[in-house]
C-alpha cells in the first residue's frame, strides 16, 4: 500500500505501523518523490492508495495533492485521511479528489484500508448505492 503523508510525515509513519499491526505492507512515500515511486507501486486496482494528514488545518494543499495522486495513480482507489474532514465537507472533497473513502482519523483510516485490502468492501467510484461499511456509518461512500 503506497501511503504518503501530504506533508505530514509523522502521521504517515504511525499509519504505516498500524497498517504493519493488521498485516499490511505500507510503503510511505518520500514528500519530494512520491509521485514517482507512486507510479511505480501503484498498479491499476491491485493497490489502495493512502494520503494522510492530520498537520494540515486546511483542505486546499491536501486536495492539490490527492489530485496530483489520481493522475499518477487513476485506476487505484484512493483513501484519504485528514483530521479537518467531517460530515460538512467531507462528500464535497471525495467528489472533488476522486477518493474512494475519506476519513477523520487515522483509526478509521487503517480500517478502511484493511477492508479494502481484504476485500471485504470494494469502494468503486461509479458506485450510487449506499456501502455498510461496518464502521457504524453507511453513506454514499463516505466513510467518516
Amino acid at each position: 500500500v503506497p501511503l504518503y503523508g501530504a506533508g505530514d510525515d509523522a502521521a504517515a509513519a504511525v499509519m504505516g505501523s498500524l497498517l504493519a499491526l493488521e498485516g499490511i505492507d505500507a510503503e510511505v512515500l518520500e514528500d519530494s518523490r512520491y509521485l514517482e515511486q507512486l507510479e511505480e507501486l501503484a498498479d491499476d486496482r491491485k493497490s489502495v492508495v493512502v494520503a494522510v494528514s492530520l498537520a494540515t488545518p486546511h483542505l486546499r494543499r491536501v486536495r492539490a495533492r490527492c489530485g496530483q495522486i489520481r493522475r499518477a495513480a487513476p485506476n487505484a482507489p484512493l483513501v484519504v485521511t485528514v483530521a479537518s474532514a467531517d460530515r460538512s465537507n467531507a462528500a464535497e472533497f471525495q467528489s472533488a479528489v476522486g477518493a474512494a473513502a475519506v476519513t477523520s482519523s487515522i483509526a478509521d483510516g487503517v480500517a478502511t484500508v484493511r477492508r479494502l485490502v481484504m476485500g471485504s468492501i470494494d469502494l468503486r467510484l461509479d458506485d450510487a448505492e449506499p456501502v455498510p461499511t461496518g464502521l457504524g456509518v453507511c453513506e454514499d461512500r463516505i466513510i467518516a
